[in-house]
């Protein structure tokens, strides 16, 4: 119900989201919300998911790392392992590890403020595979949802702007869509 000037386009085609049909609803926070809203003539049905909880599904062999380390904790390994705001620690970690180095030990907030000021390049570059784990996922429930537009929602995207015509979101998204947050 916010108006366009409310959204900020992330990639895809740049067009407002469509005053009907369906649009898809991610908010990745502690976990990661999928929902999508069917916009009618007649008002909005919204129908809410578990859409977080379906398998992460590694594209190269660093997320076949990511993969394989969450695994030596969790029997089956969800997309929101990855893409919500505790998945940045495992990314981190995880890449820490393949350059040879010691983790520095930093809370979610600390390791995202670090992650986003760029003075970590280990942390920066968990950031891009964040973003390029969370634009393959909106990418994909875009298709598996047959929807025109996703907006990236919630707390997380808000101080997230940062994402806005990030490489690595557009590049995982495939520009399946018109991203917006």
């Amino acid at each position: 119900m916010l108006g366009s000037d409310q959204f900020q386009h992330i990639c895809g085609p740049q067009t407002d989201i469509p005053d009907q049909g369906l649009v898809t609803i991610l908010g990745p926070g502690t976990g990661l919300g999928v929902a999508h809203v069917l916009k009618m003539a007649s008002g909005y049905h919204v129908t809410e998911t578990e859409g977080g909880h379906v398998d992460f599904a590694p594209h190269d062999i660093i997320e076949d790392r990511l993969l394989q380390k969450l695994r030596e904790h969790h029997r089956r390994v969800s997309v929101e392992r990855i893409v919500a705001g505790p998945g940045l620690q495992v990314i981190y970690k995880v890449f820490a590890e393949m350059e040879g180095q010691q983790a520095k030990q930093l809370d979610d907030k600390a390791l995202w403020q670090l992650a986003l000021s760029g003075e970590d390049s280990i942390a920066a570059a968990a950031f891009d595979r964040f973003c390029l784990c969370l634009g393959s996922f909106a990418g994909d429930v875009t298709l598996a949802h047959g929807a025109r537009s996703v907006v990236i929602a919630g707390a997380l995207a808000a101080g997230l702007r940062i994402v806005c015509h990030h490489r690595a979101f557009a590049n995982g998204s495939g520009q399946r869509g018109g991203l917006k947050a």
